[in-house]
Protein backbone atom coordinates (compact mmCIF):
# COMPACT_ATOMS: atom_id res chain seq x y z
CA UNK A 1 0.00 0.00 0.00
CA UNK A 2 2.84 2.42 0.63
CA UNK A 3 3.85 2.26 -3.06
CA UNK A 4 0.27 3.18 -3.94
CA UNK A 5 0.35 6.13 -1.56
CA UNK A 6 3.61 7.30 -3.11
CA UNK A 7 2.28 6.88 -6.64
CA UNK A 8 4.80 4.17 -7.52
CA UNK A 9 2.44 1.22 -7.90
CA UNK A 10 -0.97 -0.27 -7.21
CA UNK A 11 -2.07 -2.93 -4.72
CA UNK A 12 -3.59 -6.09 -6.11
CA UNK A 13 -7.35 -6.45 -6.39
CA UNK A 14 -7.52 -8.88 -3.44
CA UNK A 15 -6.28 -6.13 -1.10
CA UNK A 16 -8.87 -3.71 -2.46
CA UNK A 17 -11.62 -6.27 -1.87
CA UNK A 18 -10.45 -6.97 1.69
CA UNK A 19 -10.29 -3.25 2.49
CA UNK A 20 -13.73 -2.59 1.04
CA UNK A 21 -15.13 -5.45 3.13
CA UNK A 22 -13.35 -4.23 6.26
CA UNK A 23 -14.61 -0.66 5.94
CA UNK A 24 -17.96 -1.73 4.45
CA UNK A 25 -17.78 0.59 1.45
CA UNK A 26 -17.89 -0.03 -2.28
CA UNK A 27 -14.73 -0.47 -4.30
CA UNK A 28 -15.64 2.75 -6.15
CA UNK A 29 -15.62 4.81 -2.99
CA UNK A 30 -12.47 3.09 -1.73
CA UNK A 31 -10.51 3.85 -4.90
CA UNK A 32 -11.95 7.28 -5.70
CA UNK A 33 -11.93 8.33 -2.06
CA UNK A 34 -15.14 10.35 -1.97
CA UNK A 35 -16.27 8.93 1.33
CA UNK A 36 -14.45 9.07 4.64
CA UNK A 37 -14.54 5.79 6.46
CA UNK A 38 -13.71 4.31 9.83
CA UNK A 39 -12.93 0.80 10.93
CA UNK A 40 -15.99 -1.21 11.80
CA UNK A 41 -15.78 -4.01 14.32
CA UNK A 42 -17.87 -7.01 13.35
CA UNK A 43 -18.84 -9.54 15.96
CA UNK A 44 -20.24 -12.89 14.90
CA UNK A 45 -22.02 -15.22 17.24
CA UNK A 46 -20.21 -18.52 17.15
CA UNK A 47 -21.47 -21.95 18.04
CA UNK A 48 -19.52 -24.82 19.55
CA UNK A 49 -19.53 -26.45 16.12
CA UNK A 50 -17.93 -23.35 14.56
CA UNK A 51 -15.24 -23.36 17.23
CA UNK A 52 -14.51 -27.06 16.74
CA UNK A 53 -14.43 -26.65 12.96
CA UNK A 54 -11.86 -23.83 13.19
CA UNK A 55 -9.74 -25.32 15.97
CA UNK A 56 -9.96 -29.08 15.33
CA UNK A 57 -6.18 -29.34 15.51
CA UNK A 58 -6.27 -28.57 19.26
CA UNK A 59 -7.59 -32.08 19.85
CA UNK A 60 -4.13 -33.57 19.33
CA UNK A 61 -2.20 -31.53 21.94
CA UNK A 62 -5.03 -31.97 24.45
CA UNK A 63 -5.08 -35.73 23.93
CA UNK A 64 -1.29 -35.79 24.22
CA UNK A 65 -1.42 -33.93 27.52
CA UNK A 66 -4.18 -36.19 28.84
CA UNK A 67 -2.29 -39.34 27.85
CA UNK A 68 0.77 -38.26 29.84
CA UNK A 69 -1.36 -37.62 32.93
CA UNK A 70 -2.93 -41.06 33.08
Amino acid sequence: MSKWELGKGYPNIDNFIKLSDLYQISLDKLIVGEEKFSKVEIYHSKTVGDFLWNYWWLVFPVLGMLSTMF
